[in-house]
């Protein structure tokens, strides 16, 4: 039994039923968005939030219901188009090294694609109804948007600061997990505090997340499963390079803004500054950055009574620390 199965034990009925309702949710009448699909599908994750999802609602106490499951699925249907247009704005070519969308059919199919996603997860909204639950997800399009256009905003200009950074993965991560929690504890009416409570644990997590992910981008391909230096490639500069940058001396700054403006076409500037986030304490900062998110998700999780729900909690929160992609 893997960590994943482990985790989702406490909800396995939950998990299937999620599965089988969000396979069901984008049967479609037109053959480019069911190829789309499809190939977006046959790449998919582990479905992290779903899970984390249900098991928030079993945390306090109650069953996740019919209303959890589609939440679930809305949430998961927004974060795919949200990625399917990031790879549009990226020009990624790859995704867990498989072809993008924008790269089998070009960025204007496979943006209407995302945007058919986008009018499918708000009818989902719509159908689901309240307008806690319409605010939550209209506030995480918002970020999202919001996080996006800072990132970009924050490469083109050279913008070489930790503030920036981690507002950035507040609004383009983190967001995405205090709305799995907030869907979570709308589902089953759940009490302000709580809502409270379960929505610092989903940015936390959130947080950790994005951290192990930027850290990936610094580590040996073989050892993550994907390619290395790629966000550098795109001119996002993360964590593990900012410290350095931040406290390197005159020389050193003026060295990496040089290896900085031949990341496009110069595979050595992306190995010289992997080697210099090694060597002077860049991903040894990160990790401690992303080991303070999980600690302060556990000091939560350690408020509730034990119970399996709780004990897979601790898992996810320590498996988004030590994941290999």
């Amino acid at each position: 039994m893997n960590i994943i199965e482990q985790i989702v034990q406490p909800i396995e009925d939950y998990r299937l039923a999620f599965e089988e309702e969000y396979a069901q949710a984008f049967v479609t009448e037109s053959s480019i968005v069911a190829q789309s699909i499809e190939k977006i599908t046959a790449t998919r994750g582990k479905h992290i939030r779903p899970i984390l999802m249900g098991l928030l609602v079993s945390l306090q106490g109650k069953e996740p219901n019919q209303r959890t499951i589609s939440c679930a699925v809305l949430l998961e249907m927004l974060h795919m188009a949200s990625l399917i247009h990031d790879d549009v704005i990226d020009q990624a070519p790859l995704r867990r090294g498989k072809p993008t969308l924008n790269a089998f059919y070009g960025n204007h199919s496979a943006v209407l694609v995302g945007d058919y996603i986008l009018s499918i997860a708000f009818l989902r909204a719509a159908e689901i109804g309240g307008s806690s639950l319409i605010r939550t997800v209209a506030n995480l399009g918002k970020h999202l948007s919001e996080g996006e256009l800072l990132q970009i905003q924050v490469a083109t200009e050279r913008i070489i600061d930790e503030k920036n950074y981690f507002s950035i993965i507040e609004k383009k991560t983190a967001t995405l997990f205090e709305a799995c929690a907030a869907l979570g504890m709308y589902s089953i009416d759940a009490k302000p505090e709580e809502l409270l409570k379960m929505t610092q644990l989903g940015k936390h997590l959130g947080i950790a997340f994005q951290l192990r992910d930027d850290i990936f981008d610094y580590t040996k391909e073989s050892e993550v499963g994907k390619p290395v230096g790629n966000d550098l490639k795109e001119g996002k500069i993360t964590l593990p390079l900012i410290y350095v940058y931040n406290q390197a001396d005159a020389n050193l700054k003026e060295q990496i803004k040089n290896l900085l403006d031949k990341v496009e076409s110069d595979e050595k500037a992306i190995a010289d500054l992997l080697q210099m986030a090694h060597q002077f304490g860049g991903i040894d900062y990160a990790q401690k950055r992303l080991e303070e998110e999980l600690s302060k998700a556990l000091t939560i999780l350690r408020s509730f009574p034990n119970s399996p729900a709780n004990n897979s909690l601790v898992l996810l929160t320590e498996y988004l620390g030590k994941r290999t992609y």
